[in-house]
């Protein structure tokens, strides 16, 4: 052990070791953080023992132990990561800087000790609140981590794959149902997984028309490169990964979400000769396959979780109540806010391109955000795209299209940010949740918006169905200035607020308190403890665990001023 380790080890247990021999007493934490994470955590036990065993015997546990007067190790754990006192941590910094720093710490300390006279102090409540937040987060993405599913071996090949019916067709690619040719080897955690109300055909498979690229895997996806942002898996030819297929063709690459399309694996093979395909999309076909073809003899296969249906069919065919509606919302923004995490736009959101797995129930509908082809993921964008000339595609639906965009005039100096361009087209998507006709769509004899032209003023009155959080979030998200608008974690944040926020929110109360919102975050973090260890997996304890592992208390006080 080096000596600098050695000093580590004896600095960090040495007060303590001091304070309970000679003074027998033990070094005291954060009386504000840990009271609030243990009798929060303890009320969610009982809340959820009340429950009938909805989550098993761990509420059983926990409850008891508490009468016990013992902790369970989990408890523990999460207590100690929300007791974790940020004085304590810069005390311990500033002694190993005087300890390893020397002479270069002289203006350091001058500035810190000028701070302390001044009694503004260096950690502020809100830093603290932070803190604790940063630490919600940190349960939660552990929880994350333990249900990623593993990338198993998939399809490499058509041969891996037996083809079903047509599921759908667009103007690209055509979408058939699948399922695995020799199932009995397959994972039972993902069969289990993709099995379902399919029966054996429990995969889609999207095969894409190919008219232009060469007849080779390195040609097919760099051409097609947008349509496997969220693959988990890319087979070509010889083994490579996501990195080197990133630095390779330069689309970036998605990490899976909730809200995203589970796509298994993508692969380029032969275009199959498949029953109606000279019916549906002869032209798509090759020569060997049609004479009159005009499509390449290979093309793009994407391999994904098979859904019940889109949301324009759903909207059309079914009429959602009030909390499934917020639900649709809440999870398009967090599918929205994912991929402007990792500076990625899909610029080609609309109801179609919108699915929903429904194993839940219809008024439990789980929403994935799918159809990359049009996506703006190149390396180094940074959602800005440079527009120089008007053969530079600015997206798939026109009508959709953000004004920034949309009135965006070629030249060498016009760069296009994209930051909260999907989420003004998720507000224009919020119309037809709820029951009205987006005000983009139609003719303009049935006073059609232009989104170049249109006015702030012009927009139609919120749906008689929405509630007023979501009609002023809508209305402040369709702002023409993006600048004006709000991010969609803090869209997200609103929604979530109504589905299960703190009484005082809903109530409608002028002023709500820090402490009130941070004692709600700590009990929905002790609650996703409690269904995270009996690995409940429903929607709605999904969801919860997707805000949490994001969740920082300035955007969710911004939230608040829309109520």
């Amino acid at each position: 052990m080096s000596f600098r380790a050695a000093t580590n080890l004896v600095f960090r247990y040495g007060r303590k070791i001091v304070c309970e021999v000679l003074f027998g007493r033990v070094e005291q934490t954060n009386p504000f953080s840990s009271r609030i994470a243990h009798n929060y955590l303890i009320r969610a036990a009982q809340d959820v023992k009340n429950e009938k065993g909805l989550f098993g015997g761990l509420a059983d546990a926990v409850w008891k132990q508490k009468l016990d007067g013992k902790t369970p190790f989990f408890a523990q754990k999460f207590i100690q990561w929300l007791t974790n006192s940020p004085a304590a941590e810069l005390r311990r910094n500033a002694a190993k800087k005087l300890m390893y720093g020397g002479r270069q710490l002289t203006p350091y300390l001058g500035f810190v000790g000028i701070n302390l006279i001044s009694g503004q102090g260096i950690i502020t409540k809100k830093d603290e609140l932070e803190g604790i937040c940063e630490e919600i987060r940190v349960c939660a993405d552990l929880l994350n981590r333990q249900k990623e599913s593993t990338i198993y071996e998939t399809a490499s090949s058509l041969t891996d794959l037996q083809i079903g019916s047509v599921i759908a067709k667009g103007c690209n690619a055509i979408v058939h149902c699948a399922k695995w040719k020799n199932q009995e080897i397959e994972n039972d955690e993902v069969m289990e997984k993709y099995s379902g109300r399919f029966g054996d055909y429990d995969l889609a498979v999207k095969m894409m028309f190919n008219y232009e690229a060469e007849s080779n895997a390195t040609t097919i996806l760099k051409c097609m490169s947008r349509e496997t942002v969220p693959a988990k898996k890319i087979e070509i030819g010889d083994e490579i990964d996501l990195w080197n297929y990133n630095c390779k063709f330069g689309s970036k690459w998605l990490p899976p979400h909730l809200n995203v399309v589970d796509m298994i694996c993508a692969f380029v093979d032969t275009v199959p000769f498949l029953p109606d395909a000279l019916n549906l999309y002869p032209n798509a076909l090759p020569r060997r396959l049609n004479e009159d073809g005009l499509g390449r003899n290979m093309t793009l296969f994407l391999v994904m979780k098979r859904y019940d249906t889109s949301l324009k069919e759903y909207l059309t065919s079914h009429t959602p109540s009030p909390t499934t509606r917020i639900l649709l919302l809440l999870q398009l923004f967090e599918g929205i806010n994912h991929l402007v995490r990792f500076n990625i736009a899909h610029r080609d959101l609309k109801t179609d391109n919108i699915l929903l797995d429904l194993s839940e129930g219809l008024d439990c509908p789980h929403l994935v955000i799918t159809d990359f082809g049009c996506c703006l993921a190149q390396e180094n964008s940074n959602l800005k795209l440079h527009y120089v000339c008007d053969d530079i595609e600015l997206g798939g639906n026109c009508a959709l299209m953000a004004p920034e965009v949309a009135s965006a005039k070629p030249s060498s100096f016009t760069v296009i940010n994209y930051n909260r361009a999907d989420l003004w087209t998720a507000g224009t998507l919020a119309y037809e949740i709820y029951g009205e006709s987006n005000p983009f769509y139609g003719n303009k004899a049935k006073n059609r918006l232009e989104t170049r032209t249109y006015q702030e003023s012009n927009l139609p009155a919120s749906p008689t169905l929405m509630p007023d959080a979501i009609s002023k979030l809508v209305k402040s998200i369709l702002r023409r200035n993006p600048k004006e608008r709000p991010s969609p974690s803090v869209a997200a944040n609103v929604c979530h607020l109504l589905l299960w926020g703190p009484q005082s929110v809903l109530s409608g109360e002028k002023t709500i308190s820090s402490k009130v919102v941070l004692e709600w975050m700590v009990m929905e973090a002790a609650i996703t403890l409690c269904q995270g260890i009996n690995e409940v997996e429903s929607l709605f304890a999904q969801i919860r665990n997707s805000f949490l592992s994001r969740v920082k208390m300035s955007e969710v006080e911004e939230s608040l001023d829309y109520f």
